[in-house]
């Protein structure tokens, strides 16, 4: 049901900016975005100290931001959201003449 509506709520979006004339570009943890070049060289990252159990460091990197540039994230601690559960990194390549970038996401 909720991705029915979901799902309802994504197309008539896309419905108005198509309809306005507006660029668009929906990001989904598995959505690749087409990004204008690749990210600057990587910042220092200082690891602090684990919280807790089942905590997993997620080094900084950078990512596309909202104002379509490179914006540095932090590395952080966060809870894995079920056992087993593996992080796949921020991630940027260049694949069929385009540049992309692909949010981290827990899988």
């Amino acid at each position: 049901m909720k991705t029915k509506v979901l799902s309802s709520i994504i197309v008539s979006a896309v419905t108005v900016f198509i309809a306005a004339g507006c660029d668009l570009s929906v990001r989904t943890p598995d959505a690749d975005v087409i990004v204008s070049g690749p990210p600057p060289a990587p910042q220092v990252d200082v690891e602090t100290p684990v919280p807790g159990p089942d905590y997993v460091w997620i080094g900084g990197s950078w990512v596309w931001g909202p104002g379509d540039h490179w914006e540095w994230e932090k590395g952080r601690w966060d809870h894995r959201p079920h056992a087993g559960a593996l992080w796949a990194p921020n991630h940027y390549e260049y694949r069929n003449g385009r540049h992309t970038f692909e949010r981290g996401h827990w899988r």
